[in-house]
C-alpha cells in the first residue's frame, strides 16, 4: 500500500509538470492525499532490512513532496478519521489531567458544534455559511516519525534545490481540524496535514517560519475543501473518488486473503517435512486454489 501511494504521488507529479507546461499556469495546484502526509503516524520496524525499505520509502515520498511544491503545488493529507489528542495536548495543561479522558474527537466536536449552533441562530435561515478551521499545530516530533521526515529532507535539500533551481522546496508540516460547512450536517470534521514550503535554515529554526503563510495556505486549504464536500457529501469529493477507487469489495477481499493464505500454507509448510501435522493439508490447499 506504501509503494502504490508513493506511485500515485509520483504519477501526480509528472501529471502537474506536463500540465504546467502546456498550459502554462502558474495558479496554485491543489494535490490531496487520502491519509496524513506522515504516513503512517509511527511506524518502528525491528527488521534491519525493512528499516532500511522504510527510510528508502520516507526519502522518495519527502523527494516527491519537495518536487510539487518546487512547481507551486499545495500539498495537503486529508484525516477522514480523528484519532489521538494532538490539539487537546496543546489547549490543555497537563496538570489540569483534561489530556486523560478528553481525545480529539470528542473535543473538537463539543467545540464546532457549539459555534455552528450559535452562528446558525445569528445568521437566521442560514443565508451564509461558515468555514471552521482551528489554528495550525505543527506534528509532533515526539509520537510520530516526523523528524525522520525533517531528516530526510536535510539529507537531500542541497542536492535537490540545485536540481530544481529553487531555495525553498523544504517543508514543515502543520496539522488542523476543519468543518467544510455549518449548514449541511452531513458534512463532517476533517483533519488536515498541509506542507508548508520553507528554505534550508527554516527546516529546524522557528525564526525562519513564515506565520502569514502557514495562515494563507490554511485557509486556501479550508476554502479547497468546502468547494469541494459536495453538498450531502461528508467527505470531499477527491478524497472519494481515491477512497473508492482503491477500495474492493467485501467478499472479493475474502477470496484474495483465501487464496494468499492457501498459497502460503502449501508453498511454506506443508513441504517442509520437519511439520508432518500440515502435510494432510495439502489436498485440501490444492482443491481451494484450483
Amino acid at each position: 500500500m506504501f509503494h502504490e501511494e508513493l506511485k500515485a504521488l509520483k504519477e501526480s507529479c509528472n501529471a502537474v509538470r506536463i500540465l504546467r507546461n502546456a498550459k502554462g499556469s502558474q495558479k496554485g495546484i491543489f494535490v490531496l492525499l487520502d491519509g496524513p502526509i506522515v504516513d503512517p503516524p509511527s511506524f518502528h520496524p525491528r527488521d534491519e532490512g525493512l528499516k532500511n525499505m522504510y527510510k528508502d520509502y520516507i526519502r522518495s515520498r519527502v523527494e516527491t513532496v519537495m518536487k510539487l511544491l518546487s512547481q507551486g503545488c499545495i500539498v495537503a493529507g486529508i484525516i477522514k478519521r480523528i484519532v489521538g489528542n494532538r490539539l487537546v495536548s496543546k489547549v490543555f495543561s497537563k496538570s489540569a489531567g483534561d489530556e486523560n479522558y478528553l481525545n480529539d474527537f470528542t473535543f473538537i466536536n463539543m467545540v464546532f458544534r457549539k459555534l455552528a449552533h450559535e452562528m446558525l441562530d445569528t445568521v437566521g435561515n442560514c443565508i451564509k455559511d461558515y468555514i471552521l478551521v482551528t489554528r495550525p499545530i505543527e506534528v509532533d516530533r515526539v509520537r510520530t516519525d516526523y523528524s525522520n521526515y525533517l531528516d530526510a529532507e536535510l539529507e537531500i535539500y542541497d542536492e535537490l534545490s540545485a536540481e530544481l533551481n529553487s531555495q525553498h522546496i523544504g517543508f514543515r508540516i502543520f496539522h488542523f481540524y476543519v468543518l467544510p460547512s455549518i449548514c449541511d450536517y452531513r458534512k463532517k470534521i476533517l483533519g488536515v496535514e498541509l506542507a508548508v514550503p520553507t528554505n534550508k535554515k527554516g527546516l529546524s529554526d522557528e525564526r525562519f517560519l513564515d506565520i502569514n503563510l502557514i495562515i494563507r495556505l490554511t485557509r486556501r486549504v479550508s476554502e479547497f475543501l468546502h468547494v469541494w464536500t459536495l453538498p450531502g457529501q461528508s467527505y470531499p469529493l477527491p478524497i472519494i473518488l481515491a477512497h473508492r477507487s482503491c477500495t474492493i469489495k467485501r467478499k472479493t477481499a475474502k477470496k484474495v486473503l483465501k487464496d494468499l493464505t492457501a498459497r502460503f500454507i502449501r508453498d511454506t509448510l506443508v513441504f517442509n517435512t520437519s511439520i508432518r501435522s500440515l502435510q494432510y493439508l495439502e489436498p485440501v490447499i490444492d482443491s481451494l486454489i484450483e
